[in-house]
């Protein structure tokens, strides 16, 4: 899963 959260500018990316 990629999980992208667009709050401050930040890229999260999770990958299971």
């Amino acid at each position: 899963m990629v999980i992208i959260n667009k709050g401050a500018e930040t890229r999260t990316k999770v990958v299971i």
